[in-house]
């Protein structure tokens, strides 16, 4: 028993290192070279693109049906499961490609520019590229084949970044994002499917898949639910407001993303298979899941906090003065990602210990109270919409949490004070360099501004660690020192 325990840990210490290294290098070549494209382009043409990705953002969910999390829940597969899962999810996909061209027009309409009939055709094709790859993606992540997932995502992204790069060097504006999307699906179909090694049949059982839903449907509500509203904000701007209101909304999201896509995001793909391995040992997941957000916490809320106050600095020096006016919106979403970072996990709880059905539940009262945030919030413009955001934010993590817990033994206190070292920490950090900014730095350019504060916000953080020695600080040093012996000892 004690050597299963060391063998999960060691896998998913492997699994965790190998995806966050990897998602890190290619969201941090992504996103240089998403520099390149947006001084390249005006938010205009972003703004263009993520009206019709509004709508594309769905193609996961819509051609998955949550099959994919009861593929990694279940103990044992075998064929007939996986052969049915990938054709229904290949005919849902087919059905949907279908349905965005027949209803591009409608679309256009609905947001009052032509352009979106063709960007709508083309971006379409996203519904088929993820209907194919959901299940070959879900058996390597049951396998904790992350690292094969990480290099898959790796070269995607950096080939489909270099050809939009090239099309925008060449005068394509809001298509060289379209061409970015298709290219790089179709690479991350193709290599997923290959890899994966799965034999595909031509074999369906009604009774394999209905058993399967008992589990997925629930997953599928629950995720439908959560990019309705992850996409009213973005619907509402675009229809109310104005495609380079949204370019810049939706730049500033993406921007938030980055530090949650590479820690938060990816720790929970590695602990819901990992999770799923000890599903009847609740305690045991209490203790994982408390040193998991207090790390992630100790990395992402230093990003986000630092981010909020050297945003002007950044926004002029990296991106450029068309988009000087996304400051509000990079600290908006700076602020709601510190707690995002650490809710985005919880529902490897759920997943892992069966309970869908709680998880649909509770999400089933947190995502309409976030839509009617949105809704009241846009009577009084974008501040007010993010205002109602965050208001309606912090009450559904609180619903989260405090259900979640309960099935681990654990309650809201034991969260506070995983995460309270490190929120100190960071404080201190974010008045230093406020401060520091404030006092020493008026009369300097945008460009000495940033790495100073830069520096200076890392040194401070890096000095106070090492000082007062929090535990997610520790757990972080000891995960490396058995990472760097293992590597040693092979």
């Amino acid at each position: 028993m004690l050597k299963a325990k060391f063998t999960l840990k060691n896998q998913a210490i492997s699994a965790m290192g190998w995806a966050s290294g990897l998602q890190f290098i290619s969201q941090f070549i992504s996103f240089l070279l998403g520099i390149f494209l947006a001084r390249l382009l005006i938010p205009d043409d972003f703004g263009l693109v993520a009206m019709v990705l509004v709508f594309t953002a769905f193609a996961q969910l819509l051609t998955d049906f949550g099959l994919s999390a009861s593929l990694i829940q279940t103990k044992y597969l075998d064929k007939i499961q996986i052969n049915t899962c990938f054709w229904f999810s290949l005919i849902v996909g087919l059905i949907l490609t279908f349905v965005m061209v027949f209803f591009s027009s409608q679309m256009a309409n609905f947001y009052q520019r032509i352009e979106i009939i063709d960007i709508c055709i083309s971006l379409s094709f996203l519904f088929l590229f993820n209907s194919v790859s959901s299940v070959p993606k879900a058996i390597m992540s049951k396998e904790l084949r992350h690292k094969e997932i990480g290099l898959i995502d790796l070269y995607a992204n950096i080939t489909g970044s270099f050809i939009a790069l090239t099309c925008a060097l060449s005068g394509m504006s809001y298509w060289s994002l379209v061409i970015q999307q298709l290219v790089t699906n179709f690479i991350r179909t193709a290599l997923l499917l290959y890899k994966s090694h799965i034999t595909i049949l031509f074999c369906f059982s009604l009774s394999t898949l209905k058993s399967l839903f008992r589990f997925s449907f629930y997953v599928f509500c629950t995720q439908t639910l959560r990019q309705i509203t992850l996409q009213t904000d973005k619907m509402l701007v675009g229809r109310f407001l104005d495609s380079t209101t949204l370019g810049l909304y939706s730049k500033a999201y993406q921007l938030m993303l980055f530090p949650i896509n590479n820690i938060s995001r990816v720790l929970a793909n590695v602990m819901f298979p990992t999770l799923s391995k000890i599903q009847d040992d609740p305690d045991r997941i209490g203790r994982i899941y408390l040193k998991t957000i207090g790390c992630i916490s100790f990395l992402t809320f230093p990003m986000m906090l630092g981010l909020i106050c050297i945003s002007p600095y950044f926004i002029e020096v990296v991106l450029g003065t068309a988009w000087i006016n996304m400051s509000p919106y990079l600290q908006f979403f700076c602020g709601i990602g510190m707690l995002m970072s650490i809710v985005t996990i919880t529902g490897s709880i759920y997943l892992a210990m069966g309970h869908s059905k709680l998880q649909f539940k509770v999400n089933l009262i947190n995502q309409p109270l976030q839509i009617a945030g949105f809704v009241i919030g846009i009577q009084f413009g974008i501040q007010g919409m993010m205002f109602g955001f965050t208001v309606a934010y912090i009450i559904s993590a609180l619903i989260t949490w405090s259900t979640a817990m309960k099935l681990i033994n654990l309650n809201l206190m034991h969260i506070v004070k995983s995460l309270f070292p490190t929120l100190i920490i960071t404080l201190m950090m974010a008045a230093s360099i406020t401060g520091l900014d404030i006092l020493f730095l008026t009369n300097n350019s945008p460009i000495s501004k940033l790495i100073i504060l830069i520096l200076a916000g890392s040194l401070t953080y890096a000095s106070l660690s090492i000082l007062l020695k929090p535990k997610p600080f520790i757990h972080i040093m000891e995960l490396i020192n058995e990472k760097r012996n293992k590597t040693q000892s092979d």
